[in-house]
């Protein structure tokens, strides 16, 4: 093929060339960014969510809370409870939605790819940090005043703070 080549156009040369580079798509770059953007979006909405649930929930234990520190619990033990309660919550959500999601990443990843879905180890690392730091948040910054003495009163609807008992 060399030869051919170069006995018709003289003075050619032929050379090994690099293999091509695979076809880009315009804009290729600006769409990953976009993506990226919609899910850092979809990320925070989902948080902020999970927050304000979280948070309504617990305001209503505003008694249990202060029934608890009546009987005897100490603001540690307390915050305890509510992180081995927001680990539970944070596991199980995760858990859920991989299977909610496992149907249809398989579908798509099958036919775009012809292959599963995976996730490189970092990210599903990230992701269940985040999830169990947002679920924490939101179940422990509502509860920070549980230790403080004024609202143990809720407890028998005294109002007046903590009572001894004789």
């Amino acid at each position: 093929m060399r030869r051919t080549l170069e006995t018709a156009a003289e003075g050619a040369r032929v050379s090994a060339a690099r293999p091509p580079a695979p076809p880009r798509a315009e804009g290729e770059e600006a769409g990953r960014l976009l993506s990226a953007v919609a899910v850092t979006a979809i990320a925070a909405l989902a948080a902020l969510t999970v927050l304000s649930t979280l948070r309504l929930i617990q305001a209503g234990r505003g008694r249990e809370f202060a029934l608890l520190r009546v009987v005897g619990a100490a603001p540690g033990q307390l915050h305890r409870m509510l992180l081995a309660e927001a680990c539970v919550v944070a596991a199980a959500g995760l858990t859920l939605g991989a299977v909610a999601a496992l149907l249809p990443l398989t579908a798509l990843s099958f036919a775009l790819a012809g292959s599963l879905p995976s996730l490189p180890l970092w990210q599903a690392v990230a992701i269940a940090g985040s999830a169990t730091a947002v679920t924490a948040a939101g179940t422990l910054w509502p509860a920070r005043g549980t230790d403080r003495a004024r609202g143990t009163g809720r407890a028998r609807g005294t109002g007046r703070g903590p009572q001894r008992f004789r």
